[in-house]
């Protein structure tokens, strides 16, 4: 089968994934360690978490410590992938199915690769220890670019002015959901043009 010639570039957290991913993995994990006596998991990444709120140490930090901490093994996947699947912004997965047929489509995301999208993707890649560097901003559109060889960014759906640079590639449509009043700023400001997400594909949220 031939490689779509345009793509709809979707957004992770607060656009696909309604809410912060990182964290309700994090309360997964969490959950699992607990049921099975593993105090010591729990502790740390309760530790990180208030060490990350009182700005001890950096986001990148937080993110690398508890996720290691918080391990990646089966169990803790599949319960994430099943509460994960309460938080799917339900409009906009409705949407893309109906634009399979005449673009292919691609989750972009500064979260790990092992989260819960099934098709193509481009994340941050975390080794169990570390990570990669952040699939963010320029990076994540070099990252699509790469991904999507001779095919065009048609579309980005994102809730953040953090993918700046994959809307000023999009061609055709930018779709915002429930962006922020700084966001709508920024796109004002770069003379963006968009839609939202209630005008887009009826709701989401």
């Amino acid at each position: 089968m031939a490689a779509p010639e345009r793509y709809i570039v979707v957004d992770l957290d607060g656009t696909y994934h309604i809410g912060n991913s990182l964290h309700d993995y994090l309360r997964t994990a969490m959950r699992w360690h607990l049921a099975g006596g593993r105090f010591g998991r729990v502790f740390s990444i309760m530790s990180l978490g208030a060490l990350r709120a009182l700005r001890i140490i950096s986001h990148r930090r937080f993110k690398e410590s508890a996720l290691a901490a918080a391990g990646s093994d089966s169990a803790t996947l599949e319960l994430f992938a099943a509460e994960a699947m309460k938080r799917i912004n339900m409009p906009l997965q409705r949407w893309l199915r109906e634009q399979e047929s005449d673009c292919g489509v691609i989750m972009a995301t500064a979260a790990p690769r092992f989260y819960l999208w099934p098709g193509a993707m481009v994340a941050t890649e975390f080794d169990g220890r570390a990570m990669g560097v952040e699939c963010r901003g320029e990076e994540k559109l070099a990252r699509v670019k790469a991904a999507i060889g001779s095919g065009c960014i048609h579309t980005t759906v994102t809730d953040h002015s953090d993918d700046l640079p994959l809307m000023r590639e999009a061609v055709g449509r930018v779709i915002l959901v429930a962006p922020s009043e700084t966001t709508k700023r920024v796109l004002k400001v770069n003379g963006i043009q968009y839609e939202e997400a209630l005008e887009a594909f009826g709701g989401a949220r």
